[in-house]
């Protein structure tokens, strides 16, 4: 099942922009392009897995704003 989530999210991830026309070339913040989506890809999945771990308690709605602050949210910023 991770595996689904993680193609599933891969695919939003795509769909919503943050993948750059498949160009392996483009960087972000100076990681290239495929590592910086499967940084993505990891965090919607991790964040996603925790919600079912805990069983589901928060709305999917929750979830989704939470998935939408991290993708603006530096990580040095979230452990403060």
């Amino acid at each position: 099942m991770a595996f689904g989530i993680g193609i599933h999210a891969a695919q939003n991830v795509e769909h919503c922009g943050f993948a750059g026309a498949g160009c392996a070339e483009l960087s972000y913040s100076g990681i290239p392009h495929d590592y910086a989506l499967e940084i993505l890809v990891s965090a919607v999945s991790s964040i996603i897995w925790l919600w079912i771990r805990r069983g589901c308690k928060e709305a999917p709605e929750q979830i989704c704003a939470i998935i939408e602050k991290n993708k603006t949210t530096a990580p040095v910023y979230i452990i403060r």
